[in-house]
This record gives C-alpha cells, structure tokens and sequence, in this order.
C-alpha cells in the first residue's frame, strides 16, 4: 500500500489531509503530523517513528511530503530516506492528490521527479495567465 504522511510546521498538515480525503477518500492512507502545534518546540519524533517504521508493512511505500527545504521539519525528516521511503518538500496539494491516484503499483525516483514537475506547473500566476487565456477562461 501506498501511505502518504504529511509532517508540517503547526496545522497545515491537519488540513492537507482534510482535503486530500476530500478528494481521493484515502483516509487509511494518509497520516497527518502537526510539528510544534501545541505551541512548544519539541519536534514529534515518535509520532513519525511510528507512522513510518513501526506501522509500515514490507510491501509498503511511503512518501514523506514536508512543507520547507531548509525547515526544522524536514531536517528531522531526513533520516528517514529508503528505497521504500520517499522524502519530497515544499509540496502542494496537485502532488499530493497525484500521489495517492497515481495507478502505477510503485513508484520510483524518476516517477515521482514526473509528478514533481507536473505540480510544480499548476503553479500559476493567475494575473498573467487570465491575460493570455481570456478567451479560453470565460467560456
């Protein structure tokens, strides 16, 4: 199976799952982790430990989805890399739901740098987009 955990700085990784079951109805394969919510600066590290070693059957793959490159929160991430265990930062939710839908029964490197790219491009500037798209985008 393919588990996504989605470790944050305070809630946003509450809500990325919220939406993401929204979207795909994956509950049972996507595990949310709220660093330093409670307003302390103590990194949950056993909350991970767990949803990435200890509950993690063989078959499984998991990819890691962090929120900074260079945040506290993806340096604690950083040992958990395997070939089974994938880290991506400074996600957004186009990969995530890409993710979980994509078919293929594992991913690897070179898949998931395909998705990267993919959701980097849904990444627009509305302003000038609409400028160029007018037409298209008021039909």
């Amino acid at each position: 199976m393919r588990k996504v955990v989605i470790v944050t700085h305070k809630s946003m990784a509450i809500g990325c799952k919220d939406t993401l079951v929204f979207f795909t109805n994956f509950s049972d394969q996507i595990v949310a982790i709220s660093a330093y919510d409670d307003g302390g600066n103590v990194f949950p590290e056993e909350k991970l430990k767990k949803a990435v070693e200890q509950e993690k059957n063989p078959e499984d793959e998991i990819i890691i989805l962090t929120d900074l490159l260079g945040g506290s929160v993806n340096q604690h991430t950083l040992r958990y890399i395997k070939d089974d265990v994938f880290l991506i930062t400074g996600f957004n939710l186009a990969l995530a739901v890409s993710i979980l839908l994509e078919p293929d029964e594992r991913l690897t490197i070179e898949k998931l740098s395909t998705l990267i790219g993919q959701s980097q491009d849904q990444m627009v500037l509305m302003n000038t987009y609409k400028a160029k798209n007018d037409s298209v985008l008021d039909e």
